[in-house]
């Protein structure tokens, strides 16, 4: 069909534009044939040029139309008088408007007409990269609306065929050449865009179709020409391809595969094709099918039975050339290997340990047996793709074997002939570089020695010796190659994985010494710095966080080096890129240091700005983390930092640079504010949570801020957090809407935080009710989990604070209902936290009896838990507290710490600080000190222990004792004494009447900033003066009384006069004689004191 491309140029004047549509138009009326399909495009365009050109055009276009009608006209009637009806050159459907490939596409199946299918055909020809997706779904279309006029149509097509070759292989290209542009870019993703597998299943039908139009059909619209063995081979090779992503591409090319079988002329196969295929199989480790196939076409059967190399001859019509098999028997090879992996993979047995073995001994088989007996060539990819199947289980000693076995196989004699002692290896760096990564993924602990002996040989250009299988020669020296960037980084990951951090620093700085003298050696990158930095990151080193800054600031260093060498530019050095500032930000995190972690943070955000990384939120908050963590300073000034960081977030947030920020963000400020008891800017940054929704961590962090704040309302305010969550205020009902039921119902979390806040107050029996109340809560469905472990650990050491007479016994129902629950089978185990809270209320109560057989059951293993030092010193204090002899009491607690094995009762803190108090109870301050001698690890608290085992002693020389040790405390550059400290000197004075000393210790306490005194302090050198007898006792202890008040009044809460405090001064003023005092004199008393009540009971 003629045709003229109407395509107007930038003409100057409307008259040159004229000219030539007019010219167009006279030259398609006279071609008639061709005339009405341009007519019908011009129909559209002409309107619009009309307007632009004039009036004068439209006359002559209708002058046009008039006269194609009437040539129309003459046609049909000169047709009806020789009896021949025309051809319809267009259906009706398509006549008015031109419809866009999407529309044609749309129409249901058999609505085309050849115009239209013609429009398709056209369509393809010429496939843009990436669009090779849409061109398969139009080819495929095209086929679908051939077959359908082959089945409806009766009349035949004689002109040309309207599908060609070009087109169908203009498809087949684009489709090839997207393929391998992914396989070039390693991009894990579609060829063909979304759903690989249905664009394969596609390819199969169009092929399929092809041939069945094209050989069974002879379809006059499909040249013939269409479908040949080209095609096959071309989908073959594109199903085998993409086969490494996708896995029914390997089904898809093995169906190929067959149907080449049909259509190929040839009496040899393609190695490239037959290569390919068996690739497709290796990739998913179908060793088998791969290894039939190889047969199949080689026209032999390897022998599976045995290593005797035997083959069989089977019949088969196309054959594979021997000598272009190379690459086919590597993917065997490889195919086997792949097949041991994945059996490894799926579980952990021996039993399919051994398949995986058998696996890898048919690779092996087929490589020193079968192909030497076939007279094959062996390459070292042959030799490489087999021992990378040892590589990947980590057989190192297997593999090792195989390149012995490998290395005599190449040239036996040579080693006969020649009479030197030392040969070079035939195999290349590869296959060494597997029998390393073999023995790296070992889990064997030797093997990465073996790995580091073999590098060191590679590296050295040392001879390593083999066990030779020539009779005369017993072992042969052989040179392996030299090693490579991939035998470091091998080794490298081999240190990194094993934990040998210290040699992988090392081997890493060594690769960059020689680096930079070398331009040769090999340059470590990226990955292996990052390597070392996640070990580093994963080890339990003290200092690895400043190994990792140091390895951060070397990177840099080495790349501003590199920016002043003109000569090397293409070997650079490589800088620092996000993954290594996360990972580093991780070990900061991990290691609670803030300062290095902000560091970090500064340079990632110079190396990469918000305007490319948005992502950068995960280093904020692995910043906030470490601050979180950090003890390099206190815990408000780390919550001061967290919230600096919170703010530039939501500033962040505010200008667009990153999404909205979600709740862990706010639970890690949170938690902050907790760990420093920032109650107020808890409850504040909660109220402020209004886009993002608080979770149930969120409100347990704030019910922690306010029990580690020390504000005397925490626990009413503790109480609202939980009311505003629909906990039931006293006993009124809780309504649907005053509770958050998504936060109530999932997690405990708030509960057991109230909790803790009530045991740390010691309000026991708000405690008990709590507990109580959430069994009920469960019943009633408004939680869906009850009570755990710890909750119960929570109400008992509520109970051990109380000091309540019947804790003990409340505390004994508690762990009974515990364990009841727990032989129930239920989900709840007491821990061992369960029973040393029990054990500290029997301390408290001093119920030795109790608490030792408690201890004796833990012992002997009646409970799943093991008793530690915590059990054993709480055992202790029940025997320290309790009225026992001085002479029982030591005997029993002896006996005690030899029981337990595994703790050291002479060094440990825990058990030896209860010890000192048993000494400290019956004045044994010689012994306690002994043991204080003793032990490794003493503490202030130790010491200060000591000092009161010296003031309850009866030596005449105890304050002398006690002066020496607390002058010893003072010049310990480890202790910061506390008033503990110097109330255990002061009692020394107090119980012995030494006045002065206690005067001047009172007065250096009250000079001290860092030091408050309290009421104790006053008690103490009140009762110095009732011991010392002083005629001025009476007046001087109401001036302390007056000193006290005074404290108070300036804002010292803790000087505030107690009955004890009201108590000790009424002895000093009577003399300590306060047993026949009369009720007016305790009245004249109380008015000279300026006390309300009697204090002493």
């Amino acid at each position: 069909m003629f045709s003229v491309p109407v395509k107007m140029p930038q003409l100057k004047t409307h008259a040159a534009k004229f000219v030539v549509v007019y010219s167009c138009l006279s030259l398609m009326f006279t071609r008639s044939l061709g005339f009405h399909g341009h007519f019908t495009r011009l129909s559209h365009v002409l309107p619009s040029l009309q307007t632009r050109i004039g009036s004068s055009l439209g006359a002559k276009f209708a002058e046009l139309e008039q006269t194609q009608r009437t040539r129309q006209l003459s046609e049909v009637i000169a047709s009806k008088k020789r009896g021949v009806v025309p051809f319809p050159r267009r259906e009706p459907s398509l006549s008015k408007t031109r419809l866009s490939i999407n529309d044609m596409l749309g129409m249901p199946i058999g609505s085309l007409n050849e115009r239209g299918l013609t429009s398709l055909c056209n369509s393809i020809r010429h496939v843009e990269e990436e669009s090779s997706s849409q061109s398969l779904i139009i080819l495929q279309r095209i086929l679908f609306e051939i077959d359908h006029w082959e089945n409806v149509r009766a009349d035949r097509r004689q002109n040309a065929a309207i599908l060609k070759p070009i087109h169908v292989f203009a498809v087949l290209t684009a489709i090839s050449r997207d393929v391998r542009s992914r396989k070039k870019l390693g991009e894990r993703k579609s060829f063909l865009g979304v759903g690989l597998d249905d664009r394969i299943e596609q390819l199969r039908s169009v092929v399929f179709l092809l041939k069945r139009l094209v050989d069974e059909k002879e379809s006059a619209y499909c040249d013939k020409r269409c479908f040949n063995e080209d095609v096959v081979s071309f989908a073959t090779m594109i199903t085998a391809d993409a086969s490494r992503w996708e896995k029914s591409a390997t089904d898809a090319s093995i169906y190929f595969f067959r149907l080449m079988q049909n259509t190929m002329s040839n009496e040899e196969w393609d190695p490239r094709l037959i290569g390919a295929v068996l690739n497709s199989l290796a990739t998913w480790g179908r060793a088998e099918e791969a290894q039939s196939l190889l047969d199949e076409v080689m026209g032999l059967t390897v022998a599976k039975t045995n290593y005797s190399g035997d083959t069989q001859q089977n019949t088969s019509k196309i054959r594979l050339d021997p000598s272009q098999a190379g690459s086919c028997y590597d993917a065997v090879v490889r195919a086997w290997s792949k097949r041991a992996k994945v059996i490894a993979q799926r579980q952990t047995h021996p039993i399919l340990l051994d398949e995986s073995t058998i696996a890898l001994s048919k690779g092996k088989h087929i490589l020193l047996d079968h192909m030497p007996t076939l007279g094959l060539s062996i390459t070292n990819r042959t030799c490489a793709a087999a021992l990378h199947g040892y590589a990947s289980l980590g057989l190192g000693e297997e593999a090792e074997m195989l390149l012995t076995e490998i290395e005599m196989l190449f040239q036996p004699l040579r080693f006969l002939e020649l009479s030197q002692s030392h040969f070079p290896s035939n195999l290349d760096v590869t296959c060494y570089n597997n029998v390393l990564a073999s023995y790296c993924q070992s889990c064997k602990g030797d093997d990465i020695f073996k790995a580091e002996n073999l590098f060191k040989a590679m590296v050295d250009q040392q001879p390593t010796s083999i066990a030779s299988v020539i009779p005369s020669i017993t072992t042969i020296n052989i040179i392996p190659p030299r090693a490579d960037f991939i035998s470091y980084s091998t080794l490298l990951n081999g240190y990194c994985r094993s934990g040998m951090v210290d040699k992988a620093e090392k081997l890493l700085d060594s690769m960059r010494s020689a680096s930079s003298l070398d331009p040769l050696a090999p340059m470590p990158t990226l990955a292996c710095y990052l390597s070392v930095i996640r070990a580093l990151e994963k080890s339990h080193h003290v200092d690895a966080p400043e190994r990792m800054l140091a390895l951060i600031e070397a990177m840099e260093q080495m790349r501003d080096n590199d920016q002043g060498i003109q000569h090397n530019r293409k070997r650079k050095h490589p800088f620092p890129n996000r993954a290594i500032y996360i990972s580093a930000l991780r070990c900061m995190s991990k290691n609670g240091r803030g300062t290095e972690a902000e560091l970090l943070l500064t340079k990632l955000r110079n190396t990469y700005p918000w305007s490319r990384g948005w992502t950068d939120i995960q280093a904020y908050t692995l910043v906030m983390r470490s601050w979180g963590w950090s003890h390099q300073v206190n815990r408000e000034e780390a919550a001061i930092r967290v919230e600096v960081l919170f703010h530039d977030l939501q500033y962040h947030v505010k200008e667009g640079h990153l999404k909205p920020l979600d709740v862990n963000i706010y639970n890690i400020v949170l938690n902050c504010y907790a760990k420093a008891g920032l109650a107020d800017k808890a409850e504040a940054l909660l109220t402020e949570m209004t886009e993002t929704l608080p979770n149930a961590v969120s409100y347990s962090l704030v019910i922690k801020a306010l029990s580690n704040s020390k504000d005397q309302s925490a626990v009413s305010r503790a109480w609202s957090v939980l009311y505003s969550l629909g906990y039931r205020k006293g006993n009124s009902s809780v309504s649907s809407e005053s509770r958050l039921s998504p936060v109530f119902d999932e997690s405990i979390e708030p509960f057991n935080s109230m909790l803790k806040l009530l045991a740390k107050r010691g309000l026991a029996l708000e405690a008990e009710m709590l507990l109580d109340s959430m069994d009920e809560l469960v019943l009633e469905g408004m939680l869906k989990i009850g009570p755990d472990v710890s909750s119960y650990e929570a109400v008992l050491e509520a109970l051990g604070r109380c000091r309540d007479s019947d804790s003990a016994q409340r505390a004994e129902v508690l762990v009974t209902r515990l364990e009841v629950l727990s032989e129930l089978g239920g989900c709840l185990q007491p821990s061992l936290l369960v029973y040393n809270n029990l054990l500290n209320c029997y301390g408290n109560a001093g119920m030795a009896g109790k608490a030792e057989r408690l201890f004796d059951r833990l012992i002997d293993s009646d409970v799943p838990v093991k008793p530690d030092d915590v059990t054993l010193g709480s055992t202790i204090k029940a025997i320290v507290n309790s009225g026992k002899g001085q002479e029982n009491a030591l005997a029993r607690v002896e006996k005690l710490v030899e029981l337990l094995s595994g703790s050291d009762g002479k060094d440990n803190i825990i058990i030896s600080a209860h010890r000192l108090r048993l000494y400290a109870k019956f004045g044994m301050g010689s012994d306690a000190e002994r043991l204080l001698r003793q032990m490794k690890n003493a503490g202030l608290i130790h010491y200060t222990i000591v000092l009161n085992a010296w003031a309850r002693s009866e030596d005449q020389h105890a304050s002398e004792k006690a002066e020496a040790l607390f002058r010893e405390m003072e010049q310990e550059s480890e202790f910061n004494l506390d008033i503990a400290a110097y109330h255990g000197l002061l009692l020394n004075y107090s119980l012995r009447g030494q006045v002065e000393k206690a005067e001047r210790l009172v007065e250096a306490i009250l000079h001290k900033s860092s030091i408050a005194v309290n009421r104790q302090t006053f008690t103490m050198l009140v009762n110095a003066y009732t011991n010392a007898k002083d005629t001025t006792a009476p007046e001087r202890a109401e001036e302390l009384l007056d000193k006290m008040r005074e404290l108070h009044a300036s804002g010292n809460k803790e000087a505030e006069p107690d009955d004890v405090a009201y108590s000790s001064i009424i002895r000093c003023i009577r003399s300590g004689n306060v047993q026949n005092i009369t009720e007016y004199e305790k009245i004249e008393l109380m008015s000279r004191l300026q006390i309300e009540k009697w204090p002493i009971n």
